[in-house]
């Protein structure tokens, strides 16, 4: 078992299903993409939403409005508009970070170690998340977007991370939670763990 909190003088930090359930943001702003399409539309709200959540569950992500867009045969201009909505919504409950997350952020900030969170994605939608996150007594000040350098597994913002930090790589350590976390650990030589394997070390 990964000493965390003696171990590592740097801790870089994954945010999406590392820090945050990610869905807790994309089904409210799926709904609220739905009652977008509903008001422009003659279609239900409800199906709308129903069928964002298939597609969603079926094909994640990648090309998911333009599915939507597709089948109820609606003009691609509606695409904008359904992107600002995701990367923009304000959600009507704060973020939760997980409570292990959340308890394993307050010790390190009390050994006076260095964090760091790196997150891949579009940055506006990422700086809206974190605007949105219930960080109670936390203060995380180093936010790096890895798309303003090359998104990860590219080591480029790990590199940028330690030379930031005046960190050496064998004392640093990656939390994530995606293959692409790992393989940018990996690729900058610093140590990775996956989130999930230390919440069921940790489980409260």
């Amino acid at each position: 078992m990964v000493k965390l909190f003696s171990d590592y003088d740097l801790y870089i930090f994954d945010l999406d299903n590392t820090i945050i359930d990610e869905n807790s943001y994309l089904f409210y702003a799926y709904k609220e993409v739905a009652n977008f399409l509903s008001v422009r539309t003659n279609f239900s709200q409800s199906i709308l939403e129903e069928d964002l959540m298939k597609y969603y569950n079926e094909f994640g992500r990648y090309k998911l409005f333009n599915r939507i867009l597709e089948k109820y045969k609606l003009p691609a201009v509606l695409l904008n508009e359904m992107l600002t909505i995701l990367r923009k919504v304000k959600l009507n409950e704060k973020l939760q970070i997980y409570p292990e997350i959340y308890n394993l952020l307050g010790n390190l900030m009390n050994l006076e170690k260095v964090i760091y969170i790196l997150t891949n994605g579009n940055k506006i939608q990422q700086k809206n998340k974190i605007s949105q996150i219930e960080w109670k007594e936390l203060k995380i000040s180093n936010i790096v977007f890895a798309d303003d350098i090359v998104p990860k597994p590219s080591p480029l913002s790990v590199f940028y991370i330690l030379k930031q930090s005046k960190i050496p790589e064998n004392r640093a350590i990656l939390i994530g939670d995606s293959e692409a976390d790992k393989k940018c650990a990996l690729n900058s030589g610093i140590y990775f763990i996956n989130v999930k394997e230390f919440i069921n070390q940790h489980q409260i």
